[in-house]
């Protein structure tokens, strides 16, 4: 079988080379060029490709890296406050929580629930609202972003209550 195949191909080439030397020479070139470019044009957008995700994946680091810079740099901050350190590695319930306590802000003016491994509902009561936003800042740095909002004013100046649902990265 594999000497039948072999034969056909060897006829097909053969059928192939006395078609291309029968080409006028012009014609001859335009086939080159247009096989080199079939060839070269799918390689240059391979290359493309690679180097635009390398971009941004670079991108991705160096902002991961501004975050952590952000953090060190919140570290004696915390300290003083009586909080060793926000380890990366923790949950984001535990992330939140540790920031919310860093921050200085009460349990309970913002309780923290886990919905998912990637969601967590924040409920807002009476909590300050620059302390809030700030806390919100924080977690967006780190890429969390929020999916919902629900506030209402709450009886005491700059306080407001609701919630708020998170999704971490």
């Amino acid at each position: 079988m594999i000497r039948g195949v072999s034969a056909q191909l060897e006829v097909l080439r053969e059928r192939i080379a006395s078609w291309h030397a029968q080409l006028p020479a012009r014609d001859r070139r335009a086939l080159l060029i247009g096989a080199v470019a079939v060839t070269v044009l799918p390689l240059l957008a391979l290359g493309w490709q690679v180097t635009e995700r390398n971009n941004a994946a670079q991108t991705r680091i160096a902002e991961k890296r501004s975050v952590l810079r952000q953090w060190i740099s919140q570290q004696p901050q915390w300290q003083a406050r009586g909080f060793a350190a926000v380890p990366m590695d923790l949950s984001l319930q535990q992330r939140i929580e540790a920031a919310r306590n860093a921050a200085g802000i009460v349990a309970g003016a913002i309780g923290v629930t886990e919905q998912t491994s990637r969601t967590v509902l924040l409920q807002l009561n009476a909590a300050d609202f620059a302390s809030t936003v700030a806390l919100l800042g924080q977690m967006s740095a780190e890429g969390v972003s929020i999916e919902t909002v629900e506030l209402n004013a709450a009886p005491s100046p700059g306080a407001v209550s609701g919630t708020v649902l998170l999704r971490g990265p």
